[in-house]
């Protein structure tokens, strides 16, 4: 073996090698003589086809002296060679070959007796009239040089060595190209504030270095189509003033293995060249999903493509200057790897907008429009609930078209109209932008005020139950151990991230171990938007699915896992994270792997955690229902409640004192078996 090849290269699988030139010569070969021998030929090209084959001067005498001689047919054989066929009256014709002027003899012979010529065919070329013999021989041989020459190239052909003269599959906006600035991000206070600090990160790397820090990899944007996480990403590069550069999850997707691989290296190849530099990565969750699901686990060029985009995101090369940011709607699916610390680290939600935030996206796209003196932009933000900020820049960019089209229409019947978009404009385009949204079965636009007060009771069900936990915490001064509620950060009715709200509640202390008062609580917190809606609004919506599996999810693992339960310490069930079936094979598995009388009892204690958060949530809700009268009117009128405004509400009212009756009266008409399940057991 040559000291210079590579041990752990198969030749056999180099197209150069001499085995594969010898395999495709010969299949080439074969596939040319099959051609010969099966392929059709077309009769009128060749006169031989039904003759017999005579000399020159027996075709010449026969036009000369034989009176049964019919026509006489010029053409070629059937490799280019010019021929005459002389054919009689009542016997077989004869072909014979023309040599240079046999065409003329033959054709004065046959005009002499008036015998027909055939005049289809071109008489054959004189050798000073052309090269006949490289024409014969290209229309033998040239089909058998054309494929060998295809052959030829596509053995030569190294897909990797062709993808270097590729162009890159990323573009580069050098420092200076983007001139986007924050303030033009209109809304989302809250994301602008976590770039902030992205934006220190690239504007003075070396501060963070100064005091032992290390600056983060990247950050995760996350948030649906339309509220701007490309735009929030430009704007961060604009305002640090670095390079930019873009490409999307789908781009690494390739045919041949390795080139996803290749496509990230050169783009981290790239970053590194152009640092200070923002490295964005659109739909990220293409090629960065979750690895090791279905039969086998799984091991696919994607997975390869992700196994290189995590070791360029932390592996032993430092990437100075350079920050990573990866947008996506679809965070559920992303591989645990992808966001552990020192990758990306930081989750950025670029939420839909609320009021506030549509208000001043309204400020930003009405500049340069003419707008009519009875357009109230704030009913405009008030009937725009849930637009994200590229349906209010269609809404606005709509509402001009509409103008034009009612003023072209009215200059036609002699009218003149003022070139100005009017309320009636903005309501038709408003009522465009509903009704598309619907025929695509894309969220829908929440139009009437009866689904903001169900989606208020919803997500304060789910405050209140968090909130009145972490107050009776902290009136027990008891070990953060025993905290089983925890504080209200940011309440919100406008969807984000596939929901139709959310609550953002997080404890005091950054542990990750769960006791079980805090699982107690977690499961509690879940119900409490189910029985909030029941209460408040006498029904139940779809919107609880979500909530409700993660109740049940924490009963289990508290029963099945933690040993938290009458039961014992057990743990039982199916290894979820088996890497030779697969994920989703795991999740399939059987009733706990035990016999029908043990897993009717883990059954019974997994409904018993069940039904203690339910009357926990249910004892808070009736507790605190004035208040939540009271943020549900603010919920309506402003969407969203951050921590201060919800203080200063929640100090305003007092708690309800509420019997143990009511409760088990309250919860007997929801779920009549949780009264008897959760009646030992008390907060």
């Amino acid at each position: 073996m040559n000291e210079n090849q590579d041990p752990n290269k198969d030749p056999n699988k180099d197209p150069n090698s001499p085995r594969n030139w010898l395999i495709g010569f010969v299949g080439v070969a074969a596939l040319y003589l099959l051609f010969q021998i099966a392929g059709p030929s077309a009769p009128s090209m060749n006169p031989l086809l039904g003759s017999s084959v005579a000399t020159y001067d027996e075709a010449l005498k026969a036009v000369q002296s034989d009176d049964s001689v019919n026509a006489v047919v010029f053409g070629y054989d059937t490799f280019g060679n010019p021929v005459v066929t002389i054919e009689f009256k009542g016997k077989t014709s004869v072909t014979a070959g023309t040599p240079p002027g046999g065409y003329d003899e033959i054709k004065q012979a046959a005009k002499a007796k008036n015998i027909e010529i055939d005049g289809t065919y071109q008489p054959p070329l004189k050798p000073d009239e052309g090269n006949g013999g490289f024409v014969s021989f290209l229309a033998g041989y040239g089909g058998m040089f054309i494929i060998i020459g295809v052959w030829v190239y596509m053995m030569t052909q190294n897909p990797m060595a062709q993808s270097k003269k590729k162009s890159p599959k990323h573009r580069i906006y050098p420092k200076g190209t983007i001139t986007e600035k924050l303030d033009k991000f209109a809304g989302n206070d809250e994301a602008k504030e976590e770039s902030v600090e992205i934006i220190e990160f690239l504007q003075n790397p070396t501060a963070l270095a100064e005091h032992g820090g290390v600056v983060p990899r990247g950050a995760l944007m996350v948030g649906e189509p339309g509220n701007g996480k490309t735009l929030l990403a430009r704007c961060i590069a604009g305002e640090a003033g670095v390079s930019f550069i873009t490409i999307s999850g789908s781009d690494f997707v390739e045919m041949f293995v390795g080139m996803g691989a290749k496509a990230v290296r050169d783009l981290f190849k790239d970053a590194r060249e152009h640092a200070p530099c923002i490295v964005f990565i659109d739909e990220i969750d293409a090629v960065g999903r979750q690895r090791g699901t279905g039969m086998g686990g799984g091991n696919d060029e994607r997975e390869q493509t992700l196994n290189q985009l995590l070791v360029e995101l932390d592996g032993f090369e430092r990437m100075p200057g350079v920050y990573v940011i990866a947008a996506t709607n679809r965070a559920d699916v992303l591989d645990k790897a992808l966001l552990r610390a020192g990758r990306l680290t930081k989750t950025i939600t670029v939420e839909a907008p609320d009021l506030h935030a549509r208000k001043l996206i309204l400020a930003v796209h009405r500049k340069g429009k003419n707008f009519g003196k009875d357009v109230d932009f704030d009913h405009i933000a008030n009937s725009t609930w849930s637009f994200s900020g590229a349906d209010i820049a269609e809404l606005m960019n709509r509402s001009v078209i509409l103008m034009l089209r009612r003023v072209t229409a009215a200059k036609k019947l002699g009218k003149n109209l003022p070139e100005e978009v009017n309320s009636v404009d903005i309501e038709d385009a408003i009522i465009e932008g509903t009704m598309k949204a619907l025929a695509s079965k894309s969220s829908s636009r929440r139009q009437d005020p009866a689904i903001k007060t169900m989606l208020a009771y919803h997500e304060g069900g789910h405050g209140v139950v968090a909130e009145d936990g972490y107050q009776r915490w902290l009136a027990s001064g008891k070990h953060w151990a025993h905290q089983w509620g925890n504080a209200l950060r940011r309440l919100t009715i406008v969807g984000a991230a596939g929901t139709g709200g959310h609550m953002q509640a997080t404890p005091d202390t950054n542990s990750s171990v769960r006791t079980e008062e805090a699982l107690i609580g977690q499961i509690a917190c879940a119900v409490g938007a189910t029985i909030s809606e029941r209460l408040f609004t006498g029904t139940a919506t779809t919107g609880n699915s979500n909530d409700l599996e993660q109740a049940y999810n924490y009963a289990k693992m508290m029963v099945t896992k933690f040993g938290m339960s009458d039961l014992g310490t057990i743990s039982v069930g199916a290894d979820e994270d088996n890497p030779n079936l697969g994920r989703q094979m795991g999740m399939g598995a059987g009733a706990y792997g035990l016999s029908d009388e043990s897993s009717n009892q883990i059954d019974q204690e997994i409904l018993r955690k069940l039904a203690t958060g339910s009357r926990i949530a249910l004892r808070a809700l009736l507790e605190r229902e004035q208040f939540l009268h009271a943020l549900v009117k603010k919920l309506e009128v402003e969407e969203t409640i951050a921590r201060a405004e919800w203080v200063e509400l929640w100090n305003q009212f007092k708690p309800a004192v509420v019997s143990e009756e009511r409760i088990e009266a309250e919860l007997q008409k929801f779920w009549p078996r949780f009264v008897e399940l959760s009646s030992k057991v008390e907060a």
